[in-house]
């Protein structure tokens, strides 16, 4: 799809088009997933979210046979914290301050003796992925700054 007005019309059905531009190899110009609803539907927020639930179920295979117990969930909410850290540090969340960038909750809310008893530890982790950029809009208009000043100490 080389024309404007034709891509315009394929990015609300979630195509992106295999496009060109002046200067530039041909490429898919768009980020969506094919899916309209739920979490992480950009495709880089998608690969992000499925390297770090890949990467955390790995790091954290050791906790297996270990006593489920608030200190075992404690070392389970370092780790993860540690890891997402790391993934802030290199760009994956939309700020850099771990407060706001996620959040790990191993507390006794989700693991009630009831989840203890039948050996599960349920971690919630909640992320604010970094957005990709779809689209840049250019927005002109004539510099009337000097104007504006002249008028105002007038």
């Amino acid at each position: 799809v080389l024309d404007e007005r034709k891509r315009d019309l394929v990015y609300p059905k979630r195509i992106n088009p295999i496009t060109t531009f002046p200067g530039a190899p041909i490429h898919i110009d768009g980020t969506r997933t094919p899916q309209g609803g739920g979490h992480f539907q950009p495709v880089p927020e998608r690969r992000g979210t499925i390297f770090i639930e890949q990467s955390l179920k790995r790091a954290l295979a050791f906790l297996k046979h270990q006593p489920n117990t608030e200190e075992t969930r404690n070392i389970a909410n370092s780790t993860i914290t540690a890891f997402l850290i790391v993934q802030m540090r290199d760009g994956a969340f939309a700020t850099n301050d771990p407060a706001t960038a996620f959040f790990v909750d191993t507390s006794e809310a989700i693991n009630p003796p009831s989840t203890i008893f039948a050996g599960r530890m349920e971690i919630r982790v909640g992320l604010a992925t970094a957005k990709p950029v779809d689209w840049v809009i250019l927005s002109f208009s004539q510099d009337t700054r000097a104007l504006e000043e002249e008028l105002a100490s007038a």
